[in-house]
């Protein structure tokens, strides 16, 4: 659990590496079991969304899908999820860019609902 945790950049003490190496994230991901995965997936988004590290985000999402995608690993029926995942990485990337030309917006105003 804990080498999963630090692939998606935490340390489980709130702080939060530099950098995420992705690979690594996905096979700990898909070797823990299912609930403790997405456990762990989950718990890695709020801090970048609070620090609008959407960089980060835009990684993390990318992990999700992958290892959502990744049906003959051990992951099936995660359309949904895998779904939401690219969803949000597809928001993140606009959020980076209007970050990146210091655009004032609020992450939420991209919301679907």
């Amino acid at each position: 659990r804990n080498r999963a945790e630090r692939s998606l950049g935490g340390s489980g003490n709130g702080i939060t590496a530099a950098v995420i190496d992705s690979q690594m994230a996905v096979s700990f991901l898909l070797a823990l079991p299912i609930k403790l995965a997405f456990k762990l997936y989950k718990s890695s988004l709020p801090t970048a969304m609070s620090r609008r590290d959407f960089a980060r985000v835009v990684v993390l999402a990318n992990i999700g899908a992958k290892s959502g995608a990744t049906e003959n690993m051990g992951w099936t029926r995660q359309t949904t999820f895998v779904s939401q995942c690219r969803h949000l990485a597809k928001k993140a990337r606009w959020w980076k860019l209007l970050q990146v030309h210091q655009v004032d917006f609020d992450p939420r105003t991209f919301d679907d609902h």
